[in-house]
């Protein structure tokens, strides 16, 4: 498919403190629905970076447990390099794949339970996932990823989400080149907060979700960054989003790593 490139889900809220047992809950919550959308995500492997392909090392029990989450959870805890100190208010990092080499592979990487005033939305949840290929149809389209943003939003009770490509570029910017927030995409989630603040565009379908919320899918075809109609639609999504587009501060935020 011309102009097709991989999908990512990014999910962002504010600063909020909790412990690894608060995050596991959230996690585990997550992972039970996620599984029984599709069979991509009823597997959890550890992800490493020193072997390629990565060993089928289990990161965790399915259906799964709350302390065996904690316990992966405290174990990313943010530590100074220097002084060997923790650092509670970066929350917790943490990383997995699904085992899948093929077209339904994806990996996840998260970074929960901070709580630092540094930043906007130090809180973060992403999937990365394949382009759209033969063997990922039943995964990569639109009726499955709609339920797959709103289990994780839902779960992290997440201030905004999106599924995109970086194939898109209509994206607004500050001087110093990173992006406001929320940016839309091909499927985008506003929670009740920044719902009520925007009007959707005719052109899209926008859903009203069980929160509150806001669900809003540019099109039913998998987006195409060469398909002027995806991009178009797109666009719509980006200019309903500027009356709650926060500027991000020059040299601070960062847009998380591809």
């Amino acid at each position: 498919m011309k102009g097709a490139v991989s999908y990512k889900l990014y999910a962002f809220w504010k600063a909020r403190p909790e412990s690894p047992e608060s995050c596991a809950q959230h996690m585990a919550r997550m992972f039970e629905e996620l599984a029984a959308i599709h069979p991509a995500f009823s597997r959890w492997y550890e992800q490493t970076m020193d072997l390629v392909p990565p060993p089928d090392k289990p990161f965790c029990t399915m259906p799964p447990r709350v302390e065996e989450l904690a316990a992966k959870l405290y174990a990313g805890r943010h530590i100074a390099d220097a002084s060997g100190e923790v650092m509670p208010q970066l929350g917790y990092s943490i990383s997995a794949w699904n085992g899948n080499r093929g077209s339904q592979g994806l990996a996840l990487l998260m970074n929960v339970g901070a709580y630092t005033e540094r930043m906007t939305e130090p809180n973060r949840f992403n999937f990365n996932f394949h382009k759209l290929e033969p063997g990922n149809e039943s995964l990569l389209n639109a009726k499955v990823l709609e339920k797959v943003l709103l289990a994780v939003v839902s779960a992290w009770d997440a201030d905004w989400g999106v599924i995109e490509t970086w194939g898109y570029e209509g994206r607004l910017k500050n001087a110093d080149g990173q992006l406001f927030r929320p940016w839309g995409g091909w499927i985008t989630y506003l929670s009740p907060g920044y719902a009520s603040r925007i009007s959707p565009p005719r052109n899209v379908k926008a859903e009203k979700t069980p929160n509150g919320g806001l669900l809003i899918l540019a099109t039913e075809e998998p987006f195409n960054a060469g398909n002027p109609a995806h991009v178009a639609a797109v666009d719509a999504v980006q200019a309903c989003l500027k009356p709650i587009q926060i500027a991000p501060p020059l040299r601070g935020i960062q847009r998380p790593a591809q």
